[in-house]
């Protein structure tokens, strides 16, 4: 109980949960802006702890289904960010602990399980520019 009542003490007293909700709510903003920007669909409010991104139709049809992604996501190293597979979501759940650099490599990491997928695709012409 005493490193539960530490935890406790260190996010609330000192930390705070304001502060707390602050720092993830301005990573999942972050994070949503960016997989707008990539051509995933985003709901245009979430949670401050998490955010559900949804593979475009196009994504789908090269084979990069939600599930897809989390699976290359997995291989990458060092491993970004909590991601997992929600009812065809890829559900992000950065952390207090998350580094800005944790944050952007799992943006690069997508752009380029992205980009990777348009080599010799028939709907190359349909990625954002962002990933031509």
């Amino acid at each position: 109980m005493p490193m539960i009542r530490s935890a406790l003490s260190l996010l609330l007293d000192e930390i705070g949960v304001e502060t707390l909700v602050g720092q993830l709510r301005r990573r999942t903003s972050a994070i949503a802006s960016a997989a707008r920007q990539l051509g995933f669909h985003v709901p245009s409010r979430h949670s401050a702890a998490f955010v559900g991104i949804y593979p475009a139709g196009w994504m789908e049809e090269i084979g990069l289904s939600a599930a897809e992604i989390v699976n290359q996501l997995s291989r990458w190293k060092p491993k970004p960010v909590i991601v997992a597979e929600r009812f065809g979501a890829l559900r992000i759940s950065p952390h207090l602990y998350n580094t800005d650099d944790e944050i952007d490599t799992l943006l690069r990491a997508l752009q380029a399980i992205l980009g990777a997928r348009r080599q010799g695709q028939a709907h190359a012409d349909r990625l954002p520019r962002s990933l031509l």
